[in-house]
């Protein structure tokens, strides 16, 4: 059986991490949130938590998106990795269809396109958010190899 890990990247989102970490928490089988250095009460939060597969781990310093993803995608031990922002939450069967896509031999990389939402969780249009372009014709064509 595949394990999975939910990577949370964070910065100053004291107002969105606790419902990020709790919309992972039945779903995987550990939780990496690595706290980039946060200057509000983000890392006060996520100290509180007490979920059994939850870890956080706390920046001295701020150390950048990219790297903060790089240093929980290391402290992890599953699998699959599911990567997420302070600022998201998942929806209840991303992982669940995540793990079915990466069982297939031929798949290597499995992405979902968001659903976006404002700070009410009210769905917002797609013309709004441009840059998450719904149906992409090569999703890896972006990234700088």
């Amino acid at each position: 059986m595949t394990t999975t890990a939910g990577v949370i990247a964070t910065f100053n989102q004291q107002d969105y991490i606790l419902e990020a970490v709790a919309s992972l928490v039945g779903y995987v089988d550990e939780i990496i949130v690595i706290d980039d250095a946060s200057n509000d009460a983000t890392g006060d939060l996520l100290d509180r938590m007490s979920y059994d597969n939850l870890r956080v781990i706390h920046n001295e310093t701020s150390q950048g998106v990219s790297r903060a993803f790089n240093t929980a995608i290391a402290a992890a031990s599953s699998e699959l990795i599911l990567i997420q922002g302070g600022d998201d939450r998942s929806l209840p069967a991303r992982a669940t269809l995540q793990k079915a896509a990466m069982a297939d031999p031929n798949v290597a990389m499995v992405y979902s396109s968001p659903r976006v939402i404002n700070a009410a969780g009210r769905v917002l249009p797609d013309w709004l958010a441009p840059e998450f372009d719904r149906e992409p014709t090569d999703p890896l064509a972006a990234l700088e190899l």
